[in-house]
């Protein structure tokens, strides 16, 4: 009997040891600790069944956030045309610096290209501006790429162009007749439109091609929707979790990526961004809106590299990781939205979607 007693008593020690061990791995996970090994290509756990009664979501201040911008937005319909002419309309073109130097008013005649600076007032966004010279937006961002790269505000001025047309650069090997022929117009219009004496054109030159638009020919590519915002180690999931300081069960909005402090994070798609800055709980914070009714959140930075109002492509580099707000460790908090509502982010990342490229 002794043998026997000492048998079950073994086998119950190391059952409730167990036991021990798989809570206590649980709550240091919460927490941040060096304890689990998934990466962002495998992710931790699947989460836990949702009980309503006892979650306490903590996504307050972002929504806060959120609920303020479009309020905002509601009073400001410039805003909201600016940011939809952006997220829509922004091509896969490289952006040059403004070189407003080189384009001179030059003297009115019936066929060359006059020139006049037009500062925007409150109200007006790049859509309304077109309208009133009539010309297509597509003139106006031909001539003013940096500026017309984010949503304009009072008080920048923009080079508008007395007809329809594109600016073009040139580049090494080009040649004026290639050039019409390319944009089938006639050699003799863009001369006379940039006061050309003879057919030389050099590269870096930039020349007005009146009634030109850009060239779009179009392709499709199946591609994610998002792509991962930083590479670290996956330390808490989207779902049902034990806070890491109130120790109180809620609903984890987003996912949580470990990594030093002052590794850079990148937009994880296209798109606008539409707050940059203190973010309550969340430390310093950046929120992305995108097409389709989608927002992105990275919170927690020690720094924000960009501005609200920019647009930003896929994959640029918009922050660094921070343990700024309520965090326990250096990680980059990332949520994803759509209407407004909070979706699972490794279901977003694993979205395909069909994108419609312009290649010129």
């Amino acid at each position: 009997m002794r043998i026997f007693d000492k048998i079950l008593m073994f086998f119950a020690g190391t059952c409730f040891f167990s036991i021990v061990i798989i809570l206590f791995s649980g709550e240091l996970s919460s927490a941040y600790s060096a304890t689990p090994q998934s990466t962002l290509r495998t992710p931790q756990e699947t989460p836990e069944s949702i009980d309503p009664g006892e979650i306490i979501v903590y996504s307050e201040d972002i929504d806060i956030v959120i609920e303020n911008y479009f309020k905002n937005i509601e009073n400001n319909p410039e805003q909201r045309e600016e940011e939809q002419r952006l997220i829509t309309e922004n091509s896969n073109e490289s952006v040059d610096e403004d070189r407003e130097e080189e384009l001179k008013i030059v003297d009115p005649s019936d066929k060359s290209i006059r020139y006049i600076t037009h500062e925007v007032a409150k109200g007006e966004s790049l859509w309304r501006i077109a309208n009133q010279y009539n010309i297509p937006v597509y003139t106006i961002v031909s001539l003013n790429k940096t500026k017309a790269n984010k949503v304009i505000q009072p008080g920048d001025k923009l080079l508008i162009p007395s007809q329809t047309g594109i600016r073009v650069k040139i580049k090494k090997g080009s040649t004026l007749s290639g050039i019409a022929k390319k944009y089938k117009l006639q050699v003799q219009n863009i001369r006379e439109a940039n006061k050309l004496k003879g057919s030389t054109i050099q590269a870096g030159q930039y020349l007005f091609l009146p009634g030109a638009k850009p060239l779009a020919e179009t392709r499709y590519v199946v591609k994610n929707r998002f792509h991962w915002p930083l590479k670290g180690r996956f330390t808490s999931g989207y779902g049902k979790r034990t806070h890491p300081i109130s120790r109180k069960r809620h609903f984890h909005t987003g996912i949580d990526i470990a990594a030093k402090t002052g590794v850079p994070f990148y937009a994880a798609a296209d798109g606008v961004v539409i707050f940059a800055g203190n973010g309550g709980s969340y430390g310093n914070m950046i929120i992305l809106k995108h097409k389709d009714g989608y927002l992105t959140v990275y919170a927690h930075a020690s720094k924000i590299l960009i501005k609200k109002g920019s647009y930003v492509k896929q994959g640029a580099l918009i922050g660094k990781v921070g343990t700024t707000g309520t965090s326990t460790g250096s990680h980059l908090h990332f949520e994803v939205k759509k209407n407004k509502k909070t979706i699972d982010p490794r279901k977003a990342l694993r979205e395909k979607i069909k994108y419609k490229v312009k290649v010129s």
